[in-house]
């Protein structure tokens, strides 16, 4: 049976297993380069299509596992995929921005280091969850952004903050929306959190190093 990729027309017959999008979570553009998307129990690799999407031909779903991704001196990444919790036809996965990443004009990001701070000790803590929560209109409500960074090897992270135009953060009189930022350590149940400050739209903003020990739980 024949399975169309959603939004797309093949220019000619193929069996779909499933497809797979890519995209930048800065700039919303589809990647199709820079990135390999691993799928763990297949045989095959995928194809790219015309249109950018990573396809699985012929394949055999009983033995995957779940789909990685390996970057090749990308500024993004995201996490794996397990096979229960893929989509299809379609699966859309975003890329998140690593600390690295070359933000351009006009984008809501912060960039810091999160460390384990031991006697005299600084300590990196890589492979932390981090991500941003804005503060509602009414002062009281706080909603999670959807793009999920990681920290890196060194603890170094980026996390963008981007609004929906049905979004009504709480401005301060600069024009700053008022957020935390939020970590959880690989395979933690609860997250910590840093109080609540106030971050620039339109920028991107360069903090010093957080302290894990220093998060409210």
């Amino acid at each position: 049976m024949s399975v169309p990729i959603v939004g797309m027309r093949p220019p000619y017959p193929r069996e779909v297993l499933f497809a797979l999008e890519l995209i930048d979570a800065v700039t919303l553009e589809r990647v199709s380069k820079g990135v390999r998307p691993v799928a763990d129990g297949l045989r095959g690799k995928p194809i790219v299509n015309t249109g950018g999407l990573f396809v699985w031909l012929h394949e055999d779903l009983s033995a995957l596992r779940q789909i990685r991704f390996e970057t090749e001196g990308l500024p993004l990444r995201a996490d794996a995929v397990a096979a229960a919790d893929l989509a299809r036809p379609l699966m859309i996965v975003q890329l998140a921005p690593e600390a690295g990443y070359p933000f351009g004009a006009g984008t809501t990001a912060w960039r810091s280091q999160l460390i384990e701070a031991q006697d005299d000790k600084r300590l990196p803590v890589p492979g932390a969850g981090v991500w941003l929560a804005w503060l509602d209109d009414d002062g009281l409500t706080w909603h999670d952004a959807p793009t999920l960074s990681r920290t890196g090897p060194r603890g170094a992270f980026a996390v963008l903050l981007r609004l929906a135009p049905s979004d009504l953060p709480r401005f301060d009189a600069s024009g700053a929306l008022t957020v935390r930022l939020f970590a959880r350590l690989d395979g933690e149940p609860t997250a910590r959190a840093t109080p609540a400050f106030q971050l620039p739209q339109g920028r991107v903003t360069d903090a010093p190093a957080l302290a894990w020990n220093d998060l409210q739980p």
